[in-house]
């Protein structure tokens, strides 16, 4: 008969359950699931308003003279070489949409998001006290034999 080496007590055992607990790779993947439905939720939540943008654009334009409607000069631009009276121009816009009226669209993401975090973490739950009910059972079976 081999001879063991650990003692099987009530502290030896809470402690493999904590490190079942921890490690174990369903619950690690019901973990990285609800992680990717808060995400979800999260842009839900700050899509609708992320449609900004920033532009900035930078080149050179030939010298423009007279007023609106006429030129004093009648030559075209086109005939001017490049660096003959060229002036640098530069311009910066921002632009973004805000949604006013979406007939309810962003409302429903938003509970249709929420409902799946919940659904998530009940499945998480369950999935978590399905393990630990299965594990308890087995490792008090294992222990009980003679």
């Amino acid at each position: 008969m081999p001879l063991a080496t650990i003692k099987f007590t009530r502290t030896r055992c809470k402690e493999c359950l904590l490190l079942t607990d921890r490690n174990h790779p369903n619950l690690w993947a019901s973990k990285a699931r609800l992680a990717a439905v808060h995400g979800q939720l999260d842009e839900a939540r700050w899509t609708p308003f992320s449609y900004w943008s920033a532009s900035t654009q930078f080149g050179f334009l030939p010298r423009s003279e007279g007023r609106r409607t006429t030129t004093r000069r009648r030559t075209p631009c086109s005939t001017k070489g490049f660096g003959e009276g060229w002036q640098p121009a530069w311009s910066i816009g921002v632009r973004g949409t805000i949604p006013l009226w979406t007939f309810g669209k962003i409302d429903a993401i938003k509970r249709a998001a929420e409902a799946n975090v919940r659904y998530t973490e009940w499945i998480s739950r369950s999935t978590r006290s399905r393990h630990a009910n299965g594990r308890e059972a087995r490792l008090l079976r294992a222990h009980a034999r003679p």
